[in-house]
C-alpha cells in the first residue's frame, strides 16, 4: 500500500507538468505569497499539493510497515540492543517520519483550502 500510494501521489505531482496552465510555479517551499492562487493559478499546482500530500501519506505507511517489522517480527532471542547498526538507522528514520510527515500534510491541507 505505500508503495503503490507513494507511486500514484509522484504521478499526480508530475501531472502539474501537463495541464494547460503548467506547473506550479512557486518552487519547492510553498511560500505563502506564491503559493496562493492569484500568483499561481490553475490545476498544475493543485495536482503538485495533492500529489505531495499523498506521496507523504505513503512515506508514513512504509513508516509504520518498518517500524512494526522491526519491534514485532525479530528473530527469537534477538534483542534490541543486537541489531545491526543499519537496522537502527532504519528504525530512527521511520520514527522521524511518522513525527514530520503528519505535520507536512497537515500544513498541505490548509495550503488547499487556502488557494
Amino acid at each position: 500500500l505505500a508503495f503503490w500510494l507513494f507511486l500514484c501521489g509522484s504521478l499526480i505531482a508530475a501531472g502539474g507538468f501537463l495541464t494547460p496552465g503548467g506547473a506550479a510555479d512557486f518552487g519547492w517551499f510553498l511560500y505563502a505569497p506564491l503559493s496562493d492562487a492569484v500568483h499561481s493559478p490553475g490545476l498544475g499546482a493543485d495536482l503538485w499539493i495533492m500529489g505531495v500530500a499523498l506521496s507523504g501519506f505513503g512515506s508514513i505507511a512504509g513508516a509504520v510497515n518498518f517500524i512494526t517489522t522491526i519491534v514485532c517480527m525479530r528473530a527469537p532471542g534477538l534483542t534490541m540492543f543486537r541489531l545491526p547498526i543499519f537496522t537502527w538507522n532504519v528504525l530512527l528514520t521511520a520514527v522521524l517520519v511518522l513525527i514530520v510527515f503528519p505535520v507536512l500534510a497537515a500544513a498541505l491541507f490548509a495550503l488547499e483550502c487556502d488557494r
